[in-house]
């Protein structure tokens, strides 16, 4: 891990985390950002980076949209086609329904309970693991490199062992969000699903980055594609709860 990745977490990690616990009005304008800069790096990356102010559009809806804590998935969609009613009209649907109404569900369940919250912030660090494992093994334990599509200068090693850091992380927050095992486990899982389908999508689109925003990083997308993959699955997992009571 370089040093400009180490001054950029230090800079960002803890007051996050701070305002992901306190909840309130500073945690929505702080998923509000994180979300409308990952949409738009994402309609970004979907559409080869072929209409830049759409996906600029896409990140002030998804941006409102998460702080107004917008539910109805119909909403979203429209919000993705009357951003870019063109071209781009699938990757920005996409866009806001992936990032926008996963993240305003999260935030509006989160605002409403704080064990929603604390859940979130669990996922979060967990994820956070994942990937400074994943980063600090690289490709010194071996073994063969994920396909040329995705990213062949990656092995499978060095997810398996991001997934043993989230378990470990997520069930020493056990009392401040309790994780069953299984869960710690398949939270690892998706973290690694998470960072090799955005992995493809930039090879895809000729990049290496989502963005450059987080110096060290890259863009947004680039910190949050493992806790985006968790937070779909989880969100889904939790409306099939509630519609079969």
């Amino acid at each position: 891990m370089n040093l400009q990745r180490i001054i950029t977490f230090a800079a960002v990690g803890p007051p996050a985390v701070l305002l992901i616990h306190r909840g309130g009005r500073p945690f929505r304008i702080l998923a509000a950002g994180v979300a409308g800069t990952a949409a738009g790096e994402l309609h970004g990356l979907l559409t080869m980076h072929r209409n830049s102010p759409a996906s600029l559009r896409v990140g002030a809806a998804t941006a409102v949209g998460v702080f107004t804590m917008t539910r109805p998935s119909w909403k979203w969609a429209l919000a993705g086609f009357l951003c870019d009613p063109r071209d781009g009209t699938a990757a920005s649907i996409a866009s806001c329904l992936v990032v926008g109404n996963t993240f305003a569900s999260w935030v509006a369940d989160g605002t409403a309970d704080e064990q929603v919250r604390r859940s979130f912030l669990s996922i979060v660090i967990g994820t956070w693991a994942a990937d400074a494992a994943s980063d600090l093994t690289g490709t010194s334990w071996g073994g063969p490199h994920l396909p040329r599509w995705v990213n062949d200068r990656k092995v499978y090693s060095a997810y398996g062992v991001g997934v043993a850091a989230t378990a470990v992380t997520r069930t020493a927050l056990n009392r401040y969000a309790p994780t069953a095992p299984g869960a710690a486990v398949a939270s690892g899982v998706l973290a690694a699903l998470g960072d090799i389908a955005e992995s493809a999508v930039k090879r895809r689109a000729g990049v290496k980055d989502s963005g450059n925003v987080l110096p060290g990083y890259g863009g947004v997308l680039d910190r949050v594609d493992s806790l985006l993959a968790n937070l779909v699955v989880h969100r889904l997992l939790r409306t099939g709860r509630a519609r079969s009571r």
